[in-house]
């Protein structure tokens, strides 16, 4: 689980998606791929509109726990 405080609803679930076929892409386990889909699932939650702004590098850093809540945007 991911704690998120929700900014905005839009994108959701198009950022869980592209997560997902991002891991698939890449030949990750299942694991890292769906974890790595819900990381960016909730950083999405985070900002305003449709748009991930967050690269693979720092949705790796959440999908593994980093949550020092700081994202750099």
């Amino acid at each position: 689980m991911i704690p998120t405080i929700i900014n905005d609803r839009l994108g959701g679930g198009d950022a869980f998606v592209a997560g997902v076929i991002h891991g698939m892409l890449s030949n990750w386990d299942i694991k890292k791929t769906i974890d790595f889909g819900t990381a960016a699932f909730a950083l999405t939650q985070t900002l305003s509109g449709d748009i991930n702004y967050m690269d693979e590098k720092q949705i790796l850093a959440v999908s593994q726990g980093d949550l020092k809540g700081y994202v750099k945007r």
